[in-house]
């Protein structure tokens, strides 16, 4: 059962860390930090 929970608690920490890069990113992006690459 301790196994499920570990599992459990890395994926929705996973899970938050890359809504917060994506939100970084989109950020990043909006305030022309990042010269964008076409």
């Amino acid at each position: 059962m301790e196994c499920i929970g570990i599992v459990r608690a890395t994926g929705i920490l996973g899970l938050m860390n890359l809504t917060y890069n994506l939100f970084r990113y989109e950020q990043v992006v909006r305030l022309n930090l990042l010269p964008i690459k076409n």
